[in-house]
């Protein structure tokens, strides 16, 4: 009864255990991809975002912001007309992308192509100095553009924040809107 053979039963089992740690393996190779790739579309995203962010910024500088109107905003798109000393600026805003024309005409363009909300009443806008009774000669705005890429998780890395601190004298204060105008938002309910 020494026999050196494998009976039917534990090669059976054999080929079962290799087939289950084969199994794991895939799907942890499917895993460690899948994370690859989706590091990659979060970098190539922040990438797209720090571009839009900083073309304002260098427009908001470079060329002194004078006016801000907001023509044309729905509940799914936000237009922001931006006035400069040598020109003037889009930023365009809606579930699909965020546009921005600068005083140069040139586009910059971010793809938001699995974004999970986004809403015009959550957008912030902040005047500061603007009153008579405000002393100084400036003035500042700040603009806050809430993006959600992920429903059940809402991340603030992905808003779009401009601000601006000017000179009051040789600008027509009243060419920036109100408050009311762009909107403004309690962060409870968005």
């Amino acid at each position: 009864m020494n026999k050196k053979g494998m009976t039917l039963i534990e090669l059976v089992i054999s080929i079962s255990l290799i087939g289950l740690v084969v199994v794991f393996l895939f799907r942890l190779f499917v895993d460690v991809r899948h994370n690859d790739q989706s590091t990659d579309y979060d970098r190539n995203n922040q990438q797209s975002r720090a571009l839009i962010i900083k073309s304002v910024q260098d427009d908001f500088l470079d060329n002194g912001l004078v006016g801000i109107d907001s023509i044309g905003s729905t509940n799914n798109q936000l237009i922001i007309h931006f006035t400069y000393k040598t020109g003037k600026g889009t930023l365009t805003v809606n579930n699909n992308s965020v546009t921005y024309l600068n005083a140069k005409n040139e586009r910059e363009r971010w793809l938001l192509s699995s974004i999970g909300t986004y809403n015009v009443k959550c957008v912030s806008y902040n005047r500061i100095g603007f009153n008579a009774e405000d002393k100084g000669d400036f003035f500042a705005i700040q603009i806050r553009i809430p993006l959600s890429f992920k429903k059940d998780s809402p991340n603030a890395i992905d808003d779009l924040e401009f601000s601006y601190l000017g000179k009051k004298s040789g600008v027509d204060l009243s060419k920036f809107v109100g408050g009311s105008s762009l909107g403004s938002y309690n962060q409870n309910s968005c």
